[in-house]
């Protein structure tokens, strides 16, 4: 379920469609997402990369604060260890945006390279899920995201 904006339209960006990518794994991460904006390059993605939940998190809250729209998508790894306690789940950093009000939920994908893990994350909250080596089957999504909304676990609100 979506949660209602309190966004005003002048702090709305116009242009690009902000991707999130959630994972401690910085090398592999960046091929992924060279990879990413060479096929969806004239898509006016906007990928941004996180190696903690909790950095991510600050941004998140530091956002809703200024009234400012938080990304349409946030990619999950299943195991965040450079975060610390709680949060070195991604279990628990999806349950930490799904409890936050008074924002637009991003679509959350389960993007950890363990079946088990990205079964758990769906169960957390997550939309939809890929293995992490998958890549060409994610980038596939990013180029036509509306033909994957059947796969979506919770229907769309118009």
């Amino acid at each position: 379920m979506e949660k209602e904006t309190g966004f005003s339209p002048e702090k709305e960006p116009t242009l690009s469609k902000e991707i999130w990518i959630i994972d401690d794994e910085k090398e592999i991460i960046k091929g992924v997402l060279r990879f990413w904006q060479m096929k969806t390059k004239n898509l006016g993605y906007d990928f941004k990369h996180f190696e903690t939940g909790q950095s991510a998190l600050e941004e998140i809250k530091k956002r809703k604060e200024s009234k400012e729209r938080l990304p349409e998508m946030v990619f999950v790894d299943g195991e965040l260890e450079k975060d610390q306690g709680e949060l070195s789940k991604g279990v628990n950093f999806i349950k930490e945006i799904r409890s936050i009000d008074g924002v637009k939920q991003p679509k959350i994908v389960a993007h950890s390279s363990d079946f088990a893990n990205n079964v758990e994350l769906l169960m957390a909250g997550a939309d939809l899920g890929f293995q992490k080596q998958d890549i060409t089957k994610s980038a596939e999504f990013l180029q036509d995201p509306e033909h994957y909304k059947h796969y979506f676990k919770k229907p769309e609100e118009e």
